[in-house]
C-alpha cells in the first residue's frame, strides 16, 4: 500500500550527559530509542534495498559506508594508499577532512526523495518512503518522565536502520562534482585527497574543488562545520615543501590546516609514519593489560581470553593493515604489549619467554596478525569481494616458476613509502604462503592455521 504506520514513527529520545556542564544543553548527546517492532522490520527492508543497491551498483566506489566488504578498514586503507602512492613518486598529497554540520538531522526530505526516485524507487516504493520519512514524531524522555510529542520536518531517522542506508543515498552524487580530486567517504565523514609537485598547485586544484563542493553543499541545503573541517599537507620529512601563503577556503571560509587528523578512528600524521598514532594506541592498551591484570584475580584463562580479544586485540587489530607497516621501532612497544598482556593473563613473571605464551594461547603476536590481515584481503581481491581493484597484482611471467605456484610481481618502489602500499605488502605476503594453504575448501581456516603455526618456526 505504500503506507508506513504512523505507531512506528514515534521515537524517544534520551539525553546522555557527556561533560562539562551538566546545566548545558550542549553537553548531552541525545539517544533516539525506535520500537523493537520497528527495528525488525527495518533490518528486513535494509536487507532489500541493499541487495537493490549492490545488484544495479548505484552506491558511489567513494563510499565504503554500509556496504558489505567496505568497512573504515577499507576507507583509512584507500586514503593512506593514495598519500603513500604520491609521496613514492616524490609528490606530496594535501588532504581535506570536511565536517558536515548535524549530517544526519537537516537532510532535505523533498530532495532525498527525489534522488530515491533517480535510483530507481518508484511507484509504491517510493510512495513507501516518502510515508516513512514524514509524519514522524519523538518526545523526551528524563528520569521516566515524558514530554509531549513534537513533529520531525527534517532529517533521516536517528536511531534507525535505515536513516545511514538514506543519508549514504543522499550523499552518494557528491564525488560526481570533483574533476581532479579523490573522495573517500565513510557515511558523512568525507575526506578529499590531492596529489601535485608542489604545495601550490595542490592548493589551487583544491580551492577550485572546493567551490564545486560548495556549491554542491548549497543546492543540497547540507551545512560544513568549518571550525571542525581542517586540511593536512602530506610530505616526506625528507624532502622540503615551500609553504605558500595562500589558504584553502571554501566559500568565503578558510579551512584550518593541522599537522595531524583524527579521521575514522586512527591519526593521521603530516609525515604519516604513525607515531602519533601507535603513541594513542599504546595508552589504550596499557589500560587493556590493566583491565586484564584485575579481572585474573577473579576468572579462568578461557574467560581472560575473552576479555583479551574484546579489550586488547580489537583496538590493536583496527587498521592494522594500514599502520602495521611503519617503522619497526615504532612497533616493537606494542608487542611489549602484548607480551605483558600474555603474561598477565598466564600469572607468569616478566622474563617469561613470550613465544610459548603465544602458540599455548593460539593467539598472533602483532607482526603475523597483521600479515593475517593483508593475507584475507588479498585473499577477498582476488575473489572479487574487495573494494581493491585485482589488476592492483601483476602475476609472475606464465613460464616462470613462480607463475606456477600462483605468485605475483612484487611492485617497484622508490622509497619507504612505496613499502608502504597495499599492492607492495599484499603482495609480499602472499607471496610468501605456501600454495598448499589455498588448496583447501576453507581458506580462512588454512590461512590462521598457517600463521598461528609460524609461531613456533
Amino acid at each position: 500500500s505504500g503506507i508506513y504506520p504512523d505507531i512506528l514513527k514515534l521515537a524517544k529520545v534520551v539525553p546522555i550527559y557527556k561533560s562539562g556542564n551538566p546545566n548545558e544543553l550542549g553537553n548531552y548527546r541525545p539517544i533516539s530509542i525506535l520500537s523493537c517492532i520497528n527495528t525488525l522490520f527495518e533490518k528486513l527492508l535494509a536487507k532489500r534495498i541493499t541487495q537493490f543497491l549492490t545488484k544495479n551498483a548505484i552506491l558511489s566506489t567513494s563510499q565504503h559506508g554500509f556496504q558489505k566488504f567496505r568497512s573504515t578498514t577499507t576507507a583509512v586503507l584507500s586514503i593512506t594508499d593514495s598519500i603513500n602512492e604520491a609521496l613514492n613518486n616524490n609528490n606530496m598529497s594535501v588532504g581535506v577532512f570536511l565536517d558536515i554540520k548535524k549530517a544526519f538531522d537537516t537532510v532535505d526530505l523533498d530532495i532525498l526523495c527525489k534522488k530515491l526516485e533517480r535510483y530507481g524507487f518508484r511507484g509504491v516504493s517510493l510512495d513507501f518512503f516518502r510515508s516513512y520519512l514524514t509524519g514522524r514524531r519523538q518526545c523526551v524522555i528524563i528520569d521516566e518522565h515524558a514530554s509531549s510529542s513534537r513533529s520531525i520536518s527534517v532529517g533521516v531517522p536517528q536511531g534507525s536502520v535505515l536513516g545511514p542506508i538514506l543519508f549514504t543515498l543522499y550523499i552518494n552524487n557528491l564525488p560526481d562534482c570533483l574533476i581532479n580530486t579523490r573522495a573517500i567517504m565513510y557515511a558523512d565523514d568525507t575526506s578529499l585527497l590531492v596529489s601535485a609537485n608542489s604545495v601550490e598547485t595542490a592548493k589551487h586544484i583544491l580551492n577550485s574543488e572546493l567551490q564545486r563542493v560548495n556549491k554542491w553543499f548549497l543546492t543540497n541545503r547540507l551545512t560544513l562545520n568549518i571550525g571542525k573541517t581542517k586540511y593536512v599537507i602530506f610530505a616526506s620529512p625528507y624532502k622540503k615543501y615551500q609553504n605558500t601563503y595562500s589558504d584553502i577556503s571554501i566559500g568565503d571560509k578558510e579551512i584550518e590546516e593541522v599537522k595531524t587528523i583524527q579521521y575514522l578512528g586512527v591519526t593521521l600524521d603530516a609525515a604519516l609514519n604513525w607515531k602519533p598514532h601507535i603513541d594513542k594506541l599504546r595508552s589504550r592498551l596499557s589500560y587493556a593489560c590493566f583491565v586484564l591484570a584485575k579481572a585474573r584475580r577473579h576468572f579462568e584463562i578461557h574467560t581472560l581470553k575473552t576479555i583479551y580479544f574484546s579489550f586488547f586485540q580489537s583496538q590493536l587489530t583496527y587498521c592494522i593493515e594500514s599502520w602495521g607497516f611503519t617503522y619497526i621501532t615504532y612497533i616493537e612497544p606494542v608487542l611489549r604489549l602484548q607480551k605483558r598482556a600474555l603474561r598477565i593473563m598466564t600469572c607468569t613473571t616478566p622474563y617469561t619467554p613470550s613465544r610459548p605464551l603465544f602458540f599455548r594461547l593460539q593467539i598472533m603476536p602483532a607482526l603475523q596478525l597483521r600479515d593475517f590481515r593483508v593475507a584475507l584481503l588479498v585473499l577477498r581481491v582476488l575473489s572479487g569481494t574487495s573494494p581493491f581493484a585485482l589488476n592492483t597484482f601483476h602475476r609472475a611471467p606464465t613460464n616462470s616458476r613462480s607463475a606456477a605456484q600462483g605468485r605475483f610481481l612484487v611492485p617497484t618502489s622508490r622509497n619507504d613509502y612505496g613499502q608502504r602500499r597495499f599492492e607492495y605488502q599484499g603482495v609480499k605476503t602472499w607471496n610468501k604462503i605456501p600454495c598448499a594453504v589455498f588448496a583447501t575448501s576453507n581458506p580462512y581456516t588454512s590461512l590462521k592455521t598457517f600463521f598461528l603455526s609460524q609461531i613456533i618456526t
